[in-house]
């Protein structure tokens, strides 16, 4: 009898919680409420990212020592500091080296990744999965710095490994040329091993979430494991790999290998391994008021890269997934129509 009563007196409370819950949800809130909540992440917002993006655009143009703001002095001033940073040899080595290493580094960062991804992810004991995953991640949690001396060593020029393997004395980070390549290729190299261990991080843990019922069906379907590959794997992971994209292009054009050249930006410049960054870096130590003007100018174009590197990619790569997407249904209707006509002359 105790139980019987105990057990109606759970129900009873129970629904109501969950009436009040209900009522609590379906409440109207005020709507200066939710903007009060998000208030202080959009103070922060505001003065640190806003403001300095809105002064670093004035300083871009008004690099005049007269404080006095004037409309017209200032149109001018946009046109010579742009027109003298384009002309810039450095300038121009970093624009190149940045947006090359942008567009070669994401793909390869990302090809590599999934491959590894994709083979831990078929791993059968989790205990080995915890293994291979931990060794890959282990440079995510190395000192940036630290890999960026190692590959520095590597490189040298007298007594480098890589010299060493090659029997030559090939310069990579003193070549002495503005404009040369050497340079580049220790920085992509070094990039895309920096890169890779969050990539293959967050790629794993994306294909370990996919349902393992959609394969299953697949391989009933007779799917091989390449096409269960493009078409479950891929487009089940497509939010990683936007995230990863966007991340990619940002980090790309921010490619910053100062510790390369011993934290000197102008060794950087001279032999060849300029970004955008160390050339920003290097105008705002030079500490002139052009100085200045020049690197917000760069800052400017940067930003103006990189956003447009974002949509044109990510696009690119939505529609690419949509085409084949779109291919294979197409394939499943010509094979389904094929069956049709074949059922009908036999019958």
């Amino acid at each position: 009898m105790r139980s019987y009563f105990l057990k109606r007196w759970i129900k009873f409370q129970a629904s109501r919680i969950k009436g009040q819950s209900q009522l609590i949800l379906d409440k109207p809130v005020s709507f200066w409420i939710p903007w009060l909540m998000i208030l202080p992440a959009l103070i922060v917002v505001a003065l640190f990212t806003i403001y300095p993006a809105i002064i670093t655009i004035d300083r871009s143009g008004n690099y005049l020592e007269d404080p006095r703001f004037n409309i017209n002095q200032m149109v001018q001033n946009f046109g010579a500091v742009y027109e003298r940073v384009a002309d810039d040899v450095f300038f121009q080595t970093g624009m190149r080296n940045s947006v090359i290493y942008a567009l070669l580094s994401l793909p390869l960062t990302l090809i590599i990744a999934i491959l590894i991804s994709s083979a831990i992810a078929h791993v059968y004991k989790q205990i080995a999965r915890g293994f291979w995953q931990t060794i890959f991640f282990l440079p995510y949690l190395t000192n940036s710095v630290a890999i960026a001396m190692s590959f520095a060593y590597l490189f040298q020029t007298s007594g480098g490994i890589i010299n060493s393997i090659l029997g030559d004395q090939i310069q990579w980070l003193d070549s002495g040329d503005a404009q040369g390549f050497k340079a580049f290729w220790v920085i992509l190299i070094e990039g895309i091993w920096r890169n890779l261990a969050f990539n293959v991080l967050l790629f794993t843990t994306s294909m370990l979430s996919v349902d393992k019922n959609n394969y299953k069906a697949a391989s009933i379907d007779g799917a091989g494991t390449v096409k269960q590959f493009f078409t479950i794997t891929m487009p089940s992971i497509q939010k990683t790999t936007n995230l990863l994209i966007t991340l990619g292009i940002i980090g790309g054009l921010k490619v910053f290998p100062l510790a390369l050249f011993n934290n000197n930006p102008s060794l950087a410049n001279l032999n060849g391994g300029a970004t955008m960054m160390t050339y920003i870096t290097g105008k705002v130590r030079a500490g002139g008021v052009s100085d200045f003007a020049d690197s917000a100018a760069a800052s400017v174009i940067m930003f103006a890269l990189g956003l447009a590197f974002t949509i044109v990619l990510r696009g690119g790569y939505g529609r690419l997934l949509r085409l084949i997407s779109w291919r294979l249904e197409q394939n499943v209707y010509n094979k389904v129509s094929a069956w049709k006509k074949t059922a009908k002359v036999q019958n």
